[in-house]
């Protein structure tokens, strides 16, 4: 069992994400009021932004001072200031847990991971805790949950889907780090075009073979207190033959 303070932490990193998945809710629940009502509104992250939001707060109303035919705009500016009040209580949590990562060594080390960011860092130091506990990188990947499943019978042998046990919100933000590490991270990028073999095919599968190694890498650099380090072989630079 983790110590109070771990569980305690673990707890706050899960609380967040239930937040951001009521606020993603939220901003669905918003664009739907308008495609329903043939109404444009800002597209992609523009919405979010406080323009965005300007033209949001346009277009809403008091539910109260909606007639029968425009109580969508009622619904809209509720559904608005619920989502000004998820940002605001996201971004209370993240502040808190910020706190947290600064005075934690584990959370620290791993921010060296180019495209590692302080979510993931923390959410990987708080569930790992102590490496030591860990004798393999296999009891990593099973802890996550990121190990296949095995089916045996006779002389059958075959893998199926990840196990998915353990710490789902791990899980979630290893593979959605691991897909922002492609544009950032040599080594992700080496990983994910071995197991593709170059082409677009089994791509899930591939990123979440990635997190699964990932995962074994920061293990082991939490158990040797080690910063990251890229030993991703590199193309020779080619030299022009002499001539004369």
């Amino acid at each position: 069992m983790p110590d109070p303070r771990t569980r305690q932490r673990r707890l706050l990193i899960a609380f967040r994400q239930e937040l951001v998945g009521q606020r993603v809710a939220c901003q669905n629940r918003i664009r739907a009021l308008f495609a329903a009502h043939a109404v444009a509104m800002p597209a992609g992250a523009k919405a979010w932004t406080a323009d965005g939001l300007d033209v949001l707060d346009a277009e809403a109303r008091e539910l109260s001072d909606c007639g029968p035919d425009e109580l969508w705009r009622g619904m809209l500016g509720i559904a608005v200031a619920q989502y000004r009040d998820l940002e605001h209580r996201i971004a209370e949590t993240e502040r808190a847990l910020d706190q947290l990562s600064a005075a934690d060594p584990g959370t620290q080390l791993l921010l060296s991971i180019p495209g590692v960011g302080p979510r993931t860092a923390e959410a990987v130091a708080a569930h790992l805790g102590d490496a030591n506990r860990f004798a393999s990188g296999k009891q990593v990947g099973a802890y996550a949950g990121l190990v296949p499943t095995q089916y045996q019978s006779g002389v059958t042998d075959r893998k199926g889907r990840i196990t998915r046990r353990g710490p789902a919100v791990l899980r979630k933000l290893l593979v959605e780090c691991s897909w922002c590490m492609l544009r950032y991270n040599p080594w992700a990028q080496a990983q994910y075009k071995r197991l593709t073999g170059g082409g677009t095919a089994r791509k899930k599968p591939a990123i979440v073979a990635v997190a699964r190694k990932l995962l074994v890498r920061c293990w082991a650099m939490l158990r040797t207190n080690q910063r990251w380090r890229d030993d991703t072989p590199r193309p020779e630079a080619t030299t022009a033959p002499a001539t004369g």
